[in-house]
């Protein structure tokens, strides 16, 4: 099959789309037909930094990045309920600092079947390699903070895959009263379209001097500055940081643990158009230009790689 592989850490240049045998599938496992995937950042991290220096493991080369996946069931492992030719979608790591070594950019993926959910009639294919890891990241963070029904919520950095995830889900799932948001000026219109009530322009103004008059009940961090949003808390209030991998008094590090269960969560809302995935398409092929715009930290949303 066709893949991007790594045979070292390094820059852009480190990817070779190259032909790979795929892995068979083994207990509670498919074999997977790429139709998409996405980048996140942690695909550009883990290939310049190495995840150990994270905290997580350290790659035996050689490696497929990628998270997140929709694709065609082909074959499937004993004890496993899904049947070739089922779509399916979601992130194949039960754990974000100790990935798979052969990931999703690639014409073929084997995964675990608990980290991937059934496609829902009128779900787009394309979209859904982008749900798995950002739309769960946030759902995760909420229950191991213990957070059921947080009234007002600020995130920071809304215009991303992560924060434009959590927008959707707190307007649109969690009903919030207040969502508060931080991006550029010219990102306002998107933010407000993912669910957010109210912009700070961080190029302009210290949120935390915007907001001293709010306080809120969740805040969800992705741009590293947790600790200082611990003065826009309310009494009872906690952060998530997707960026801080130390845990503090009101503070927690959220590492994300792909379960079906979260893309079971979010499905619904795809499937009757409540959410969506906001995406910038490139073909496969195009993966070095697409990881450009990753790293460039300028992506509207999620970046999506067309296996199709």
């Amino acid at each position: 099959m066709k893949a991007w592989v790594r045979e070292a850490s390094g820059g852009i240049d480190t990817y070779q789309w190259k032909d790979i045998d795929p892995v068979e599938p083994g207990e509670g496992e498919v074999q997977l037909k790429v139709i998409s995937s996405s980048i996140n950042p942690i695909d550009y991290k883990r290939r310049l930094y190495g995840l150990e220096t994270l905290g997580g493991k350290a790659d035996e080369f050689p490696v497929i990045d990628g998270y997140d996946v929709c694709g065609k069931v082909l074959k499937c492992g004993p004890g496993t309920t899904f049947k070739p030719g089922d779509i399916v979608f979601g992130d194949i790591n039960d754990n974000s600092l100790t990935p798979q070594r052969f990931g999703t950019w690639a014409a073929r993926v084997t995964a675990k079947e608990s980290t991937l959910s059934k496609l829902r009639d009128g779900m787009d294919p394309i979209a859904a390699g982008g749900i798995g890891l950002v739309f769960g990241t946030f759902l995760q963070s909420l229950e191991e903070c213990g957070v059921q029904n947080p009234k007002r919520i600020l995130i920071l950095g809304g215009a991303g895959g992560a924060g434009s995830a959590a927008l959707q889900i707190s307007k649109q799932m969690l009903k919030a009263e207040r969502v508060v948001t931080t991006a550029s000026e010219k990102k306002f219109d998107f933010v407000k379209e993912m669910g957010a009530d109210d912009v700070v322009n961080y190029r302009e103004k210290d949120f935390t001097e915007a907001l001293a008059n709010e306080k809120f009940d969740f805040i969800f961090d992705t741009t590293g500055e947790a600790k200082k949003a611990v003065s826009l808390l309310a009494e009872g209030g906690i952060i998530s940081t997707i960026t801080v991998f130390e845990e503090g008094e009101k503070y927690k590090p959220c590492l994300f643990k792909a379960k079906s269960k979260y893309t079971d969560k979010v499905a619904p809302y795809f499937q009757d158009g409540t959410m969506k995935v906001p995406m910038q398409v490139f073909k496969a092929s195009e993966l070095p230009k697409a990881m450009e715009l990753s790293e460039s930290g300028r992506a509207t949303g999620k970046i999506i790689l067309d296996f199709s």
